[in-house]
């Protein structure tokens, strides 16, 4: 399982959590897991595959909170979580990553979305 580069399992009718374990291949370059019917978090595991390069999480029902180690891995170049139920603050990142990345998260705000609103 260490060699795994890509894991490519969109468009299939997956349902339960994001294994916390994938965070453990340490090869892993590409994860595109959309339209599964995934729920509840993302694992701040996947932030140990320090080789991701496109994380695609769109389309799914995912909640909580963007892990922060998530959107500073120094190789990502592709992140979406667009149509998701994510709510807080995007973490501050250095990667380039649209507005239409994060949209259709209601609870979603911080750059590149509107300001957090405080109390």
């Amino acid at each position: 399982m260490d060699s795994i580069t890509s894991l490519i399992l969109s468009h299939n009718p997956l349902g339960g959590s994001i294994p916390n374990s994938l965070g453990k291949l340490g090869q892993l370059q590409v994860l595109e897991m959309e339209n599964d019917g995934l729920s509840g978090a993302i694992p701040a595991e996947l932030g140990n595959a320090n080789e991701l390069t496109t994380i695609l999480l769109a389309r799914n029902k995912l909640s909580g909170a963007i892990p922060g180690n998530l959107l500073n891995l120094t190789g990502l170049t592709q992140f979406d979580v667009s149509n998701n139920n994510l709510s807080g603050m995007i973490p501050p990142h250095t990667a380039i990553i649209p507005a239409s990345a994060f949209k259709n998260n209601s609870g979603l705000c911080g750059a590149p979305l509107p300001p957090c609103k405080h109390a």
